[in-house]
């Protein structure tokens, strides 16, 4: 054994001596004739070795004696094959020693020993080596099999490195059929290697992947000219990219890794060996054959790349599970790896990863391959594209200065040299970074080195040509590291120097790849320097294949965005290139990819419109020049169209989007206000989540963003009232929404008197500017009173300091109304009415916090005020019920608090009762004012009255008294005058709220029941009305009065059913619900009207009906669809909303009643035209 490992060595050191200079063969070397004269004796003792190694069997605990001796010879083997080796691979004069050589002897063996050999190792490779690492005990003798193997492949590796350059060099043929094998089986054993290894396997492990991966690589290209060679070894570099670990194991060299091994085989057909400078008349024929080498080395790189490409993504069609993290970090290091000069290879790897990528993506779906290997093909384009345009960014930052500054740290990296060596420089390399370019018409496509001083530019003097984009990554890192496989300019004739033609193939452009390591002249700043100018060349131009990887990822995911046929896939583009814009902002300036999201916007599906949404809502909106924030106006614009999405998800993403735009302030404070009342409008069917969240965000916007003080405050407030569709309801929410935050704040010690503070300040700025007398009341002061109503609704202590301002205003100079036809009410009379709705809400809070003394002196001087307004002799002139019902509702609340108050409402009652009497029996004629006053008191009372039952004797008496005060207004709304009856409809409905079951018709038929027609016969007589002057204004009023009820039933079924207090009276509002649902035929005839006053409010009780689940979709969808086509233009979007409610609940309702409203549209129109003809019941 000894003898052998001597040997070895011996063979190892001749090899060495001879490809330094072939008659530097030592005299020792002579003894290894014998060796090559005894292959059969060599041949024999292969087999005997090999039929005495180890089996599964010698590695158990209790070792035979057998097994020591089996270690010896697999050993013993391993060392006499890599003798074998060694001595093929030495560089011979001739095999034959023929005379012209004499005196060299010669100690290659035969191919048929060198056969024996791989094939000895090849069984060491296939079993031995596995047992050994699978056994515990084991670690040493296989940290010394794995050094063996080792060795053994480097001198593989040597042996085609001879048999390339060497023309006399031995024939490999016998290592044809095991090499790219053993290669490959080696690599797998190799990524075994982990943090669990014993430490004595490391370093072996670690040793055995680097040489394995360097033999695999020669066989690709390096050392190997033999095309069936090349092809064996492409074959098992694409079997490798199955194995998860290899795919695991980056760039960072722990463990062999594919993407390694990948590009450094498509960069072996891009390394010229030996290029001399072309020189002399032939120079030109000499370019342009190295012109067609190069064309045929980028196509066969190309078609390489494609082909690794397509191994690794059979690896994500053929898995099973769904764990794709290993794919996903191979795609994000071979992205990384393409700003790395040390792999110049991983741009074309990259552009053809992506088309495969993209033909996984784009999959037809007559293809058997599942949604989630499409879904996942699309995420790692998108993931490409993100790192791309990240990088495309940075390189784009870099600046003239810059790059002269890494130019200049190249050049001092670089050691001093002449022209000479620059041009042998570049001529060697001149094939390392070669890209397919437009030669211009020229047979030669090359890449014109520089030289000197010939080529002015950044790179003066260097080996890249300063007017080239293109960077020669093997030439800059020469320069980095001071190392130049070219001659010296003093190159002696010495035997080394004779020796420097066949250095390169002990060299690879890849023993150059550290740059920032410290290697032999280079220091980390010109390492970073060359990465940084690197990556700027490349991205300069715009025919690399850098950029063309980056446009090919973009243009993939806006195909797969627009035209692919899975919503999923789609969505998933959408999302990519998100993150694509997201790292680099300048791709909104392109109209394809504003088009692109504005289409994902439109899509039909609606996971595709969500990701849509979220890609405008995480784009940046500031700093990045006018022609992208003109792209990302356009694209939050339609953003804000999807509020109204059928899909809820949608429309709370689009509601999260216009929230936090509204919030950062991306727009004029202005156009926020104006879209503040946009969100208002929208908010009113949406689910309770969404409401809270953005009224949260409009209470941000309105208190604390856009204003600091109470005046401020206030100004904003005006301004959101005046935005169509805001309306009192909804600022009263913003209102409500602020509160609410500003008592759970952890911030402030004390909360609710903040809040209240907050409040009381706006209120008395409210104060400052509103007049102390109804008669210099003006218009636009009435924008303020409607904000004071809201405020006392939701902050009754905020007016705590302010009664005596309020009582002031109910001091109205009292003027008696006409006798005649009432008139529209006065605009002096607001003040009064909103100070009495103030103080409906203010008096409970007001008196829990107030002396009894006070207490009655207050309510004593209010009851005066009050009672002087509703006394029948000096009513005030305009005034057709709105302030007797305030006043009612301020008596009401006031009740408790003084008594006389409850039975002076009772008097108005019954005199109200008894005068509507009169009108039914028509005893005399009564002015149409008077009796819509007094229709108001009694609907009011009734409303708002809740200790009637003490009041009016007794319980029963009460009840009966209120419903017989309904029934009153019902034959009032049918039997009294036409000019009064809208009025008394409106009253009606205050009263049915007090008195919902009288909206059942059994109930009136039922035992003690009046019988005759009731309330619900009179909304449908209203509802039916024609249009013209009197039958217009009935059919609103009642539409408004339907709405009312609706909107009314669903506030109380909702706040009760959420504290679970009185679940009779929700029970009691259902019922209801469900009568005026009765009228659903009505309601629908009034949506194709031209009065848009009805056709509103006919759509506002809908809405509310359908909150509360008493809506029949199958009788309700043919008249929206229908209204939605031919109705009122002005209530289309309003139609359509709630066409949409519904077909979002039932879904398959849309496609049976589709037909049905489609004919009823089609009549529609026909009578519009005026046409006589009749329209065919064909479906």
């Amino acid at each position: 054994m000894a003898a052998i490992q001597e040997l070895s060595h011996l063979a190892w050191e001749v090899k060495m001596d001879s490809w330094r200079c072939r008659e530097a063969i030592s005299d020792a070397a002579k003894d290894l004739v014998h060796v090559a004269d005894g292959g059969d004796v060599l041949s024999r003792v292969f087999k005997a070795l090999q039929s005495k190694c180890l089996t599964p069997g010698d590695l158990d605990r209790r070792r035979p004696e057998s097994s020591e001796a089996k270690l010896e010879n697999d050993s013993a083997g391993l060392s006499l094959a890599s003798l074998v080796l060694d001595l093929s691979a030495t560089s011979q004069p001739s095999r034959d020693g023929s005379a012209a050589e004499s005196g060299v002897p010669n100690v290659q063996p035969g191919e048929e020993v060198i056969a024996h050999s791989v094939s000895f190792l090849w069984h060491e490779v296939r079993f031995t080596l596995p047992m050994l690492l699978e056994a515990n005990a084991a670690s040493t003798e296989a940290a010394a099999t794995c050094t063996k193997v080792t060795r053994a492949l480097r001198s593989i590796h040597h042996l085609f490195a001879s048999r390339r350059y060497a023309s006399r060099a031995l024939p490999a043929t016998c290592l044809a059929h095991r090499t790219a094998v053993l290669a490959s089986q080696c690599s797998s054993i190799a990524s075994s290697l982990s943090s669990c290894s014993p430490a004595v396997i490391k370093a072996a492990l670690a040793a055995l992947g680097e040489a394995s991966g360097d033999l695999l690589v020669a066989l690709l290209g390096y050392g190997c000219t033999d095309a069936a060679l090349q092809s064996a070894a492409f074959a098992e570099l694409g079997k490798l990219a199955a194995s998860q670990q290899m795919l695991v194991n980056g760039l960072s060299g722990k463990g062999p890794s594919f993407l390694a091994l990948a590009l450094r085989a498509i960069g072996a057909t891009l390394l010229p060996l030996n290029l001399e400078e072309a020189r002399g008349s032939d120079g030109t024929a000499q370019m342009a054959q190295t012109a067609r080498r190069a064309a045929e080395c980028v196509a066969s790189a190309e078609a390489r790349a494609g082909n690794l490409a397509a191994a690794v993504l059979q690896v994500l069609v053929d898995s099973h599970g769904s764990d794709f993290t290993q794919l996903e970090g191979l795609v994000m290091q071979l992205v990384s790896a393409c700003a790395d000069p040390r792999w110049a290879a991983a741009p074309l790897f990259a552009l053809r990863m992506i088309a495969a990528l993209r033909r996984v993506a784009g999959a037809s779906r007559g293809v058997e391959l599942e949604c989630g290997r499409r879904e996942e093909a699309t995420r790692l384009i998108g993931k490409a594209a993100e790192a791309l345009c990240s990088q495309h960014l940075e390189a784009s930052g870099t600046t003239a200065a810059t790059c002269e500054s890494d130019a200049s740290v190249l050049r001092k990296a670089m050691p001093a040299s002449g022209t000479e060596h620059a041009r042998s420089t570049s001529s060697l390399l001149a094939l390392a970074g070669f890209q397919k370019r437009d030669s211009g018409g020229q047979e030669s496509a090359l890449l014109a080195p520089a030289s000197g001083t010939s080529s002015p530019g950044l790179l003066q003097g260097s080996a890249v040509p300063a007017s080239c984009a293109t960077c020669n990554a093997a030439a800059l890192l020469c320069l980095a590291t001071g190392s130049s496989p070219g001659k010296g300019k003093k190159a002696k004739a010495t035997k080394t120097s004779q020796a420097d033609g066949s250095l390169p193939i002990l060299r690879s452009w890849a023993s150059c790849s550290s740059l920032e390591s410290g290697a032999e002249k280079a220091s980390v700043q010109a390492g970073r320097s060359a990465r940084r100018l690197y990556s700027h060349l490349l991205w300069r131009d715009g025919e690399s294949y850098l950029c063309r990887a980056r446009t090919a990822a973009l243009e993939s995911l806006l195909s797969i965005g627009r035209g692919h046929p899975l919503a999923l896939v789609r969505r998933q583009a959408l999302a990519s290139l998100a993150g694509a814009c997201m790292a680099d902002p300048s791709l909104l300036a392109s109209r394809c990819i504003v088009e692109a999201v504005a289409s994902g916007l439109q899509d039909e599906a609606a996971l595709a419109r969500l990701a849509s949404v979220d890609l405008v809502l995480r784009l940046s909106s500031h700093g990045h020049g006018e022609v992208i924030e003109q792209r990302l106006a356009e694209l939050r614009g339609a953003v804000r169209g999807r509020l109204s999405d059928p899909s809820p998800l949608v429309r709370r993403a689009a509601f999260r989007a216009a929230c936090q735009w509204l919030e950062e302030g991306v727009e004029a404070p202005s156009h926020c206000l104006q879209e503040a009342g946009n969100l208002l409008r929208r908010l009113r069917s949406e689910q309770p989540t969404i409401r809270s969240f953005v009224l949260g965000v409009l209470a941000r916007v309105v208190f604390d963003g856009l204003s600091k003080t109470g005046k401020d405050r206030l100004e904003s407030l005006q301004a959101l009232l005046a935005q169509s569709g805001a309306g009192g309801t909804g600022l009263r929410d913003v209102i409500a929404a602020h509160c609410r935050a500003m008592d759970a704040s952890k911030d402030v010690e004390d909360a609710p008197v903040a809040t209240t503070s907050v409040m009381a300040e706006v209120v008395s700025c409210a104060f400052a500017v509103l007049p102390a007398k109804p008669e210099k009341l003006e218009k636009h002061h009435v924008q303020l009173l409607t904000i004071l109503e809201q405020v006392g609704m939701e902050r009754p202590a905020a007016f705590q300091s302010s009664l005596a301002l309020l009582q002031r205003w109910l001091d109205v100079d009292n003027q008696c109304q006409d006798a005649g036809d009432a008139g529209p009410s006065s605009p002096e009379l607001d003040l009064p009415i909103c100070a009495c709705n103030i103080l409906a809400q203010v008096l409970p809070h007001w008196a829990e916090h107030t002396s009894t003394l006070s207490k009655q002196s207050q309510a004593r001087k209010l009851m005066a005020q009050l009672a002087a307004l509703m006394e029948e002799a000096r009513v005030p002139l305009g005034d057709l019920g709105l302030l007797a019902r305030a006043v009612v509702r301020c008596l009401a609340v006031l009740v408790p608090l003084w008594p006389p108050a409850g039975q002076m409402l009772v008097g108005h009652f019954g005199r109200s009762v008894r005068i509507l009497a009169e009108v039914v029996q028509q005893c005399g004629p009564v002015p149409n004012g008077r009796i819509c006053r007094h229709a108001w008191i009694v609907g009011s009372v009734v409303e708002f009255l809740d200790q009637g039952s003490e009041l009016l004797s007794t319980e029963g008496g009460c009840k009966l008294a209120f419903e017989s005060a309904v029934l009153l207004l019902s034959d009032c709304c049918l039997r009294g005058p036409l000019a009064g009856q809208p009025a008394i409809v409106t009253a009606l409905g205050f009263a049915l709220r007090r008195c919902p079951s009288l909206l059942r018709e059994e109930a009136l038929r039922g035992p003690g029941g009046p019988g005759g027609p009731g309330p619900l016969e009179v909304l449908r007589h209203g509802l039916k009305q024609a249009e013209g002057n009197f039958g217009t204004n009935l059919r609103a009023r009642t539409a408004e009065t339907f709405a009312g009820l609706a909107a009314h039933f669903q506030e109380v079924a909702q706040a009760n059913s959420a504290s679970c207090s009185d679940m009779d009276a929700v029970s009691e509002a259902s019922i209801a619900a469900q009568s005026l649902a009765g009228l659903q035929k009505e309601v629908m005839q009034i949506l194709h009207s031209t009065d848009s006053i009805s056709t509103l409010q006919a759509l506002r009780g809908l809405n509310s009906l359908c909150d509360l689940g008493v809506v029949h979709p199958a009788s309700t969808l043919p008249s929206l669809i229908s209204a939605s086509l031919a109705g009122n233009p002005s209530a289309s979007p309003h139609t359509r909303g709630l066409l949409l409610r519904l077909v979002e609940a039932t879904p398959p309702l849309l496609v049976q009643k589709c037909g049905h409203g489609l004919r009823a549209a089609a009549e529609q129109l026909a009578l519009q035209l005026g046409s006589s003809g009749s329209v065919h019941q064909d479906s």
